[in-house]
């Protein structure tokens, strides 16, 4: 199973859209017992394996680095991208007030934990970059 990490704003459903998979939230699936039974039928139903699209904030990053039957890429912004992620948000009409605001109050965390992450393929985004420009 392919796995793509990646914070919001990081154009996750339009790479989904790109490369015909679904962006998967882990509250859709619960753990990774059942998200890997929801990618099994699938692979069943279609014949092939789908690449799964999870957002940063799951907790399942460090279990499926573990797992030698997963490839995990952790795609997430440089540090110094803080002040384009806002206006991201605000772009994308993202409450300021709501999750948006919780990124960005715990944005050095978000990019320490990234960097701390071991076992997987890290693509660090650069100014003005999203997923499709670097998978």
């Amino acid at each position: 199973m392919n796995v793509i990490f990646a914070p919001p704003a990081t154009g996750k459903t339009h790479y989904c859209k790109r490369v015909n998979t679904n962006t998967l939230d882990e509250v859709m699936f619960g753990d990774m017992k059942s998200l890997r039974g929801l990618v099994d039928s699938h692979a069943k139903f279609t014949g092939c394996e789908p690449t799964v699209v999870l957002g940063i904030e799951s907790r399942s990053v460090e279990e499926l680095a573990s797992d030698p039957f997963v490839s995990v890429k952790l795609v997430y912004p440089s540090r110094d991208m803080k002040e384009e992620y806002r206006q991201r948000f605000i772009n994308r009409g993202n409450d300021m007030y709501g999750w948006a605001k919780e990124i960005l109050h715990r944005w050095d965390e978000m990019i320490d934990y990234c960097e701390k992450v071991e076992g997987v393929e890290k693509i660090q985004l650069t100014k003005g970059q999203y997923l499709t420009d670097v998978l």
